[in-house]
Protein backbone atom coordinates (compact mmCIF):
# COMPACT_ATOMS: atom_id res chain seq x y z
CA UNK A 1 0.00 0.00 0.00
CA UNK A 2 1.55 3.70 -0.57
CA UNK A 3 -0.32 6.89 0.51
CA UNK A 4 -0.44 9.55 -1.86
CA UNK A 5 -1.63 13.14 -1.42
CA UNK A 6 -2.17 16.05 -3.76
CA UNK A 7 -0.53 19.13 -2.19
CA UNK A 8 -2.73 21.56 -3.81
CA UNK A 9 -6.37 19.67 -2.95
CA UNK A 10 -4.83 18.39 -0.08
CA UNK A 11 -6.36 15.24 -0.91
CA UNK A 12 -4.84 11.84 0.41
CA UNK A 13 -5.68 8.61 -1.37
CA UNK A 14 -4.20 5.11 0.27
CA UNK A 15 -3.58 2.68 -3.01
CA UNK A 16 -3.20 -0.57 -3.42
CA UNK A 17 0.31 -0.53 -5.70
CA UNK A 18 0.96 -4.66 -5.38
CA UNK A 19 0.78 -4.45 -9.46
CA UNK A 20 2.45 -1.39 -9.91
CA UNK A 21 4.68 -0.47 -12.48
CA UNK A 22 7.76 1.69 -10.44
CA UNK A 23 10.75 3.86 -12.14
CA UNK A 24 13.43 5.40 -11.17
CA UNK A 25 14.47 7.64 -14.00
CA UNK A 26 13.17 5.96 -16.66
CA UNK A 27 14.35 2.37 -15.38
CA UNK A 28 12.90 -0.67 -13.68
CA UNK A 29 13.21 -0.16 -9.71
CA UNK A 30 11.45 -1.63 -6.61
CA UNK A 31 9.60 -0.07 -4.49
CA UNK A 32 11.91 -0.14 -1.87
CA UNK A 33 13.88 2.30 -4.27
CA UNK A 34 11.54 5.11 -3.52
CA UNK A 35 12.12 5.58 0.11
CA UNK A 36 14.55 8.47 -0.51
CA UNK A 37 12.11 10.64 -2.38
CA UNK A 38 9.24 13.05 -1.02
CA UNK A 39 7.98 13.84 -4.66
CA UNK A 40 6.87 10.77 -7.25
CA UNK A 41 4.16 10.76 -10.15
CA UNK A 42 1.67 8.15 -10.00
CA UNK A 43 -0.78 6.63 -12.40
CA UNK A 44 -3.92 5.18 -10.12
CA UNK A 45 -7.45 4.08 -11.21
CA UNK A 46 -9.94 5.06 -8.19
CA UNK A 47 -11.52 1.98 -6.96
CA UNK A 48 -12.91 1.82 -3.23
CA UNK A 49 -11.90 -1.86 -2.22
CA UNK A 50 -10.34 -3.21 1.05
CA UNK A 51 -7.20 -5.28 2.33
CA UNK A 52 -7.04 -7.14 5.53
CA UNK A 53 -9.99 -4.45 7.12
CA UNK A 54 -8.21 -1.22 5.72
CA UNK A 55 -10.05 0.81 3.15
CA UNK A 56 -8.30 1.06 -0.38
CA UNK A 57 -9.31 4.60 -2.33
CA UNK A 58 -7.51 2.74 -5.79
CA UNK A 59 -4.98 0.90 -7.15
CA UNK A 60 -1.75 2.35 -8.81
CA UNK A 61 -0.89 1.19 -11.97
CA UNK A 62 2.48 3.30 -12.31
CA UNK A 63 4.95 5.17 -10.45
CA UNK A 64 7.83 6.89 -11.59
CA UNK A 65 10.47 9.24 -9.92
CA UNK A 66 13.00 11.45 -11.73
CA UNK A 67 15.87 11.99 -10.04
CA UNK A 68 17.21 15.85 -9.41
CA UNK A 69 20.46 16.78 -10.84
Amino acid sequence: MILISDLSTKTRLLLDMSDAKVLVDGKPAEFKDLQIYSSANVWFEREKSSHEGIALDGVAKRIEVNKKK
